[in-house]
């Protein structure tokens, strides 16, 4: 029941239980909508996140390979290049299944 614009809402979700929390997208098939995850890229500090949107990219990299993928919200491209955000080794641990 709860809907999130990026472009309106931001990157950031308030969530009751776990506070201020990054947006991500990620196959809804593995993590449903409002799943928290603290995840390591080891590119940035961990950091919790919570699964708003999934994509295509998601379901095939699933479908074709059993790869888990994760798409973390940035607010510009330039950002996303700052901080270098992909990792194929990035480690989380879910800290909540879904709403």
């Amino acid at each position: 029941g709860t809907t999130f614009n990026l472009n309106t809402n931001g990157i950031y979700y308030d969530d009751i239980q776990f506070g201020s929390v990054r947006v991500v997208a990620a196959d809804h098939r593995i993590f449903p909508c409002g799943t928290v995850i603290e995840i390591d890229n080891g590119n940035q500090e961990p950091f919790l996140a919570i699964v708003m949107d999934t994509g295509s990219g998601m379901l095939n990299n699933w479908n074709k390979y059993r790869l888990v993928h994760i798409d973390i919200a940035y607010e510009t491209q330039q950002d996303e290049s700052i901080y270098n955000a992909t990792s194929k080794n990035a480690e989380f641990s879910v800290q909540r299944w879904g709403w």
